[in-house]
């Protein structure tokens, strides 16, 4: 796992960690749960766009793989004509 990664996953526990007041108790001040809603969708949001960057190049590189394969193995035979259809 990369550090980058760690630090995703550190920061949605947190995230949960910071919710547990609100739902066991209830009743939390206000600014505590503006505090709460503000990081959820801050580091929810930045979480989500980190990982579909890295999903992203992710399957430009396979793409990048696929292609260079694909030239290595040189282009398509041609295929001979079949003798009495046309």
């Amino acid at each position: 796992m990369e550090r980058s990664e760690l630090w995703e996953w550190i920061a949605l526990i947190v995230v949960i960690l910071l919710w547990w007041p609100l739902v066991f108790l209830g009743w939390f001040p206000l600014p505590y749960k503006i505090f709460v809603y503000v990081a959820s969708v801050a580091t929810i949001t930045n979480v989500t766009v980190r990982r579909v960057r890295r999903v992203r190049e992710g399957l430009r590189y396979s793409q990048e793989i696929l292609d260079a394969e694909r030239r290595a193995q040189g282009p398509p035979p041609l295929e001979r004509p079949r003798k009495g259809k046309s």
